[in-house]
């Protein structure tokens, strides 16, 4: 899997990197190197190394705490914010009940977590971004120990 895939550009060329494989290794490469259609200068970039990369920049975002407010006012309408509300409510409520399970020891840690991730990937899903590439931002931050947790305490 290949999340920054035509995502990321080449510092040499500008044209569009992908992912390819070269033995165990993963490697993001000018596509004019995968296609054979050009003579850039660019190396093969790691494909770990670049993900982690985008990892730490997404991880040191700050926004102001007026963020929120701000999005909803400006990109949503009062109907799509009252539904958007509704929908939070009641993953709220979802995610409380799985607490309230997991604290009467009627639900395992593992089913707990695993509800806790489920209803978030529900929510990203329907904010529309790619399943891939949040099952790769899942792999990472699972790696790093940081999933379902607060990414800027443990760094």
């Amino acid at each position: 899997m290949y999340p920054l895939s035509g995502l990321i550009l080449c510092d040499t060329c500008s044209r569009n990197m992908r992912g390819i494989t070269s033995g165990s290794r993963r490697y993001y490469r000018d596509v004019t190197h995968v296609n054979h259609a050009g003579n850039c200068t660019q190396k093969t970039v790691r494909a770990d190394v670049a993900e982690q990369q985008v990892v730490d920049l997404i991880c040191s975002v700050k926004l102001p705490p007026d963020w929120r407010e701000w999005v909803m006012n400006n990109h949503f309408t009062p109907q799509e914010r009252a539904t958007l509300a509704e929908s939070e409510l009641a993953l709220q409520a979802r995610l409380d009940r799985a607490t309230e399970l997991y604290l009467d020891g009627a639900i395992s840690k593992k089913k707990y977590q695993a509800e806790k991730w489920h209803a978030v990937r529900r929510q990203v899903d329907r904010a529309g971004l790619r399943p891939a590439a949040l099952d790769a931002i899942d792999a990472t931050l699972s790696q790093r120990g940081r999933r379902g947790s607060n990414p800027r305490s443990s760094a």
